[in-house]
């Protein structure tokens, strides 16, 4: 009989090999009880890395004929439970968007022209971390 403890963010838990995601460190035991009532335990320490994994576009064309690139967002990769904030400035540093949505190139219902803007966003990761990522994206009229 085998039992993994905790249990949290395993697969199986009474299996002698298993699977699993830890959001955060984790020292996990493995209990092995034979036919015989011997018991043996061993632990392993779980390490994890909190890279903040995320794609950001750097050029977007609103006017595309075709669907894609037409709008420009953060899109979070994994660990990331959500996107909290998202702003987008013009080359002066006025604010043009603010949301969680992509932005469509617009700023008050009309077209921004081409041009470099900047951005700020801010992640939340699944262990309850925040982070804060900013760039700059290319608009192509």
């Amino acid at each position: 009989k085998f039992q993994w403890s905790p249990t949290n963010g395993l697969f199986c838990t009474d299996c002698p090999a298993t699977k699993g995601l830890a959001l955060l460190p984790t020292t996990y035991t493995l209990s092995a009880l034979d036919q015989e009532g011997c018991t043996a335990s061993a632990s392993w320490e779980v390490l994890v890395d909190n890279k903040l994994i995320y794609y950001a576009p750097n050029i977007f064309w609103p006017d595309a004929n075709d669907s894609r690139n037409t709008v420009f967002g953060i899109y979070p990769g994994a660990g990331v439970e959500k996107l909290l904030d998202f702003k987008v400035f013009d080359r002066w540093g006025n604010l043009i968007h603010v949301q969680t949505e992509a932005w469509d190139g617009r700023y008050n219902g009309k077209a921004c022209p081409q041009g470099v803007y900047s951005w700020l966003a801010q992640l939340k990761m699944l262990n309850g971390s925040v982070f804060t990522v900013k760039g700059s994206v290319t608009l192509v009229r």
